[in-house]
Order: C-alpha cells, then sequence, then structure tokens
C-alpha cells in the first residue's frame, strides 16, 4: 500500500507513514517458504504474528527508500482496543472475550490519540523506522528486528502484491 501511495506522499508536507502493527508480531515468524503454513502447524495467533513481523521487515526497508523524499515511516501497536475484531471467531472466542477480555480492552479514542500523536506531532517529525506501543517506542522481537532477512521478505511482499518496488505505480 505505501508503494502506492508514494507519488501521493511525495506531495505533501511532511508525510508520515503509519503502519498498524501489534505487539502479536511477537507470537510469529516469516518463513519465506512456508507462507501458507503447509510444512507446519497452522495456528491463528501465529500467522497474525508472521504478518506483523512481515510488515516490520518491510517497513526497514521502506524507511531506508522513503528517506530520499523525506517520508517518514513508523509501526505502531494500538494497544488492547474495545472493537469487534475477532467477533467472527466462534462461540470459544466470543465467550473468552465477553467475559475475560472486554474487562481489560482500552477506549479506542486512546489508540486514536496516539496515532494522531505520531502523525502530527512536531516531536516525531524525522523520526522513522521505529516500533511503537501507543507512543513508547520498543524494541521488537528479535526475529522482528531489522536484518538481511528484511530485504527479502520486502521483496517477496512486492511480488506476491504486484506492486514492483518503490514508487513503479
Amino acid at each position: 500500500m505505501t508503494n502506492i501511495l508514494v507519488k501521493s506522499l511525495r506531495n505533501s508536507d511532511n508525510p508520515r507513514v503509519i503502519n498498524v502493527n501489534s505487539e502479536g508480531h511477537r507470537f510469529g515468524n516469516v518463513k519465506i517458504n512456508d507462507l501458507g503454513f503447509n510444512k507446519r502447524l497452522y495456528s491463528g495467533l501465529r500467522s497474525y504474528g508472521a504478518s506483523k513481523t512481515a510488515q516490520l521487515h518491510c517497513m526497514y526497508i521502506l524507511k531506508d527508500i522513503l528517506v530520499k523524499d523525506n517520508i517518514t515511516i513508523n509501526s505502531m501497536h494500538p494497544g488492547a482496543v474495545r472493537s469487534n475484531i475477532g467477533s467472527h471467531s466462534g462461540r470459544l472466542y466470543n465467550f473468552y472475550m465477553n467475559n475475560v477480555l472486554k474487562f481489560f480492552l482500552k477506549d479506542p479514542k486512546i489508540s486514536a490519540n496516539a496515532l494522531y500523536y505520531l502523525g502530527v506531532s512536531p516531536d516525531m517529525l524525522g523520526v522513522s523506522g521505529n516500533f511503537y506501543n501507543l507512543t513508547n517506542k520498543e524494541i521488537p522481537a528479535p526475529h522482528g528486528q531489522k536484518s538481511n532477512f528484511s530485504v527479502e521478505v520486502y521483496n517477496k511482499s512486492c511480488e506476491l502484491t504486484e506492486v514492483g518496488g518503490y514508487g513503479d505505480k
């Protein structure tokens, strides 16, 4: 999506990209040769974690690419928010959500305020390539940190989405 929006972002004042990521990245790693979980046990949490880990890897590469256009990119965990996410996950999940989780979930305004801060605060001007839990900078899980593997994940993502590289569209 970021690659598609690059041309528009170039024409903006202080353009910033914020990926809505998740602490869930800690629960799953990207396996380039088994993206469909055909060679390992599938779980929704592991799959979700792998997708959020892939998003982090792509952010690192995009940070290095976007810098020439003064576009920043960061990733942010919005916190455990009251929403209807997962409401179609079956009776067991719904029971757990309605009888346990809902008491710990935060008002969505907290996440909205954090997104707003990351998106427009002068404090964030020029800040790029970081992972935030709301507005607190955190270090991602070891498998979600920048490495040579980040390039491989980014290239695979471009291949699978048929978007091509930076600014091609």
